[in-house]
């Protein structure tokens, strides 16, 4: 997907990556955010659908989210994208659930 193609998408996408990393290790709030119903496939921009994969795969191994903070900027640099805004990922203000349900509808 293209910088300027479809932004909403690009925005909403942006936010359920960022409630994600914000909530990592909550698996109370990734159970009733409806969370476990994303895959890949709802990421349509590339780059966002990588950050996604490599969040699955640190919960997956049970990282922590210090862990987590850590390990995406060396990933997404390694795969080419290393101008991203990983602060912004864990910074409050942090969405809510709203966002995921929204992606995952779409």
């Amino acid at each position: 997907m293209a910088p300027s193609a479809n932004a909403p998408r690009r925005t909403l996408e942006w936010r359920v990556l960022s409630f994600l990393c914000a909530n990592f290790g909550d698996a109370e709030i990734f159970e009733q955010s409806g969370a476990r119903d994303l895959t890949e496939n709802h990421f349509l921009d590339p780059v966002h659908r990588a950050l996604f994969l490599e969040i699955s795969q640190c919960r997956a191994r049970s990282l922590s989210r210090e862990q987590l903070r850590r390990r995406l900027p060396e990933v997404m640099t390694r795969l080419g994208w290393p101008d991203l805004d990983f602060d912004f990922l864990f910074s409050p203000p942090h969405p809510d659930a709203k966002s995921i349900r929204e992606l995952v509808s779409s």
